[in-house]
């Protein structure tokens, strides 16, 4: 019962983790492309509408370098879906959260 508890916790605090990796991620791409609608993002903050391509680019590699840094190895974080506007992982900050949530899953499986 009390390794359960603790996984529980664990995957608990990794969910707040990357939510605030991708939030400190956006606010970040905010400031240095003077995007005011990506300033304060909360986890509904539409985030791939309000990007041009450069943009795009920055932000995914500014997660992809978080992560390592978090986790403490290289995970690649695009696909052939991450410029289709309707199939963006992107789309807001708990899509991101979500998208990358998974990849590290499937990094350690």
């Amino acid at each position: 019962m009390q390794d359960a508890l603790t996984s529980n916790r664990v995957k608990m605090n990794s969910r707040i983790q990357i939510d605030e990796l991708v939030i400190d991620a956006v606010k970040s791409l905010a400031h240095d492309h003077d995007i005011d609608e990506l300033v304060a993002p909360s986890l509904d903050t539409r985030v791939y509408s309000n990007l041009d391509s450069f943009a795009v680019l920055d932000l995914i590699l500014d997660l992809e370098r978080r992560l390592q840094n978090q986790i403490g190895h290289y995970i690649q974080i695009t696909d052939e879906n991450t410029f289709d506007p309707t199939l963006t992982p992107f789309k807001t900050v708990s899509h991101i959260a979500d998208y990358l949530k998974r990849k590290i899953v499937g990094a350690h499986s």
